[in-house]
């Protein structure tokens, strides 16, 4: 009986490059398309079909987006530990390149995670109309474990959320869930294998394990969810938005969300149903789901314990904000500020202080110095009212301070927490493919073509790569493809060509 594979899924991840030690603002646009032109210079490379991205030797895609932050899409996986190797991978890569543009210039550049910037894709060739719906209760309820933690961007108080996300999020979190539009104008629309589905959740950082968790577990949900007539959950969120938002604010995990059929369950309860579900129907899912189940059930129960699990991201800023709390001698009397903090900036400066708060902030110096006088004007006028409002806007800029630097510190190649890989295995990642999805396949190609001087002939993309002066191509649109012959454009599959045959060297290994 041949091995159970479930279907490949890509992770996006977005990044803002700067200059860390220069005094004047930098411009994102300028340096992330500078990082591009250096990976076209220096890594072996094909250019994509449309547009100045790049696809590169492990099957990988580098590009700038329109408003100047770096993209890098890893190649098609199988299993979510090699989708987390290639987002390390990717970052590496990233750093190399910033370094070598930072040579002989003043100053140095950093490579920061984007705030959200992070977003899974799964295919899916059997996927129905309402699998968006059914897997919304377990995207609003893996923020267990897969929130970052941080500030809640909204409010200038200081109020520790298990991630910001859900504030980010638009009004209607199904948004979060996409789909790939079939376009018109393909020729053979109904041949096409599945579609890409796209989970904006945004929330995933420094934490190897935990995005693995995260990553493995979705994988098995949605792929349980794509092929079951009736729906693994047999409830739904009434107010989805409402209950990302419940969770997020509710460190101890104890918050219940109120479903369609009346009954209220925890976060940890939610996921529980959905691992139970996968356990039933094990033997039909590859080898490593029983030990990524496993791993979900042992974090679970430590969490609903209330034990400390050391890769979980949100628990570890939050312990380190709590050491920064206790350290003030008078904490308590600074806590009870949090509560009216909203009302001391007033209407005229809420929205700055809540500005403030958000990612970013620590940039907005003239903001600052704004919020600083407002402050400062107020506790005067108050007299002995007054009294610590100084002492906890200090506190607060201070915690926000210490939030952001650890974050940039982890954002990209930093140490971070839960880290799996090795430097070896990202090494290797960067210049090798999986081999046994589409991306083994355009990874061959693109170490073999993109290496030579005749590489601007070739184009490349998700779907296939195509030589433009002999008008051949392979065809990749399935993404289980491993491998593929150059045919003539509109060829028949498994049609052999002259072409392919005066490309035999090419097979050899050097």
């Amino acid at each position: 009986m041949p091995p159970v594979r479930l279907d490949p899924c890509r992770v996006t991840a977005i990044y803002r490059a700067s200059w860390s030690t220069r005094p004047a603002p930098s411009r994102p646009a300028a340096l992330a398309n500078a990082i591009l032109a250096e990976a076209r210079r220096s890594l072996t490379h094909l250019s994509a079909s449309n547009g100045p991205e790049i696809f590169l030797a492990n099957g990988s895609r580098l590009s700038v987006d329109d408003v100047g932050l770096l993209r890098v899409e890893t190649p098609e996986c199988r299993d979510p530990s090699l989708a987390v190797l290639y987002v390390r991978a990717g970052e590496r890569t990233l750093l190399e390149l910033a370094a070598r543009i930072s040579l002989g210039a003043i100053g140095a550049i950093a490579i920061e995670r984007v705030a959200g910037g992070c977003y899974e894709s799964f295919f899916l060739p059997e996927a129905t109309a309402d699998w968006a719906g059914r897997l919304l209760p377990f995207i609003v309820s893996r923020i267990v474990y897969s929130g970052t933690g941080g500030f809640d961007p909204t409010t200038a108080s200081l109020r520790f959320v298990l991630s910001p996300e859900p504030y980010r999020s638009e009004a209607n979190p199904a948004r979060l869930l996409t789909a790939d539009r079939v376009s018109r104008l393909r020729l053979k629309p109904l041949t096409l294998p599945g579609r890409w589905f796209h989970i904006r959740s945004g929330d995933h950082g420094p934490s190897d394990s935990a995005a693995i968790l995260a990553i493995g577990a979705t994988m098995l949900v949605a792929h349980l969810v794509a092929r079951t007539a009736a729906s693994p959950a047999p409830w739904g969120l009434g107010q989805p938005l409402r209950a990302w938002r419940a969770f997020a604010e509710d460190s101890g995990l104890r918050t219940k969300a109120r479903l369609t059929d009346g009954r209220s369950l925890t976060a940890i309860e939610m996921q529980r149903h959905y691992r139970e579900l996968i356990e039933q129907r094990i033997d039909e899912f590859p080898a490593w789901a029983g030990g990524h189940c496993e791993l979900w059930r042992t974090t679970l129960d430590r969490l609903e314990a209330r034990q400390r699990v050391d890769w979980i991201e949100w628990q570890v800023r939050l312990r380190r904000l709590e050491r920064r709390i206790l350290a003030e001698p008078n904490w308590q009397a600074l806590a009870e500020w949090n509560d009216r903090w909203e009302g001391v900036l007033g209407t005229r400066h809420s929205a700055l202080g809540a500005r403030l708060g958000g990612e970013g902030s620590g940039s907005e110096v003239d903001g600052e110095e704004a919020l600083d006088r407002a402050v400062a004007a107020w506790a005067s006028a108050q007299g002995a009212k007054g009294d610590g409002a100084l002492e906890y806007h200090r506190l607060g800029r201070s915690l926000r301070a210490l939030d952001a630097a650890a974050n940039r510190a982890d954002s990209a190649g930093g140490a971070g927490t839960g880290r799996v890989f090795n430097d070896a295995q990202i090494d290797n990642a960067r210049v090798s493919a999986p081999s046994d999805t589409r991306a083994a396949v355009r990874g061959k190609w693109v170490r073999r073509l993109g290496a030579t001087d005749q590489r601007a002939r070739f184009r490349c993309d998700w779907d296939g790569v195509w030589d433009l002066v002999a008008g051949t191509s392979i065809d990749l649109t399935d993404p289980g493809t491993v491998a593929a012959e150059w045919r003539p454009r509109g060829a028949p599959t498994g049609q052999r060509d002259l072409f392919s045959g005066f490309i035999e060297w090419f097979e050899r290994d050097f």
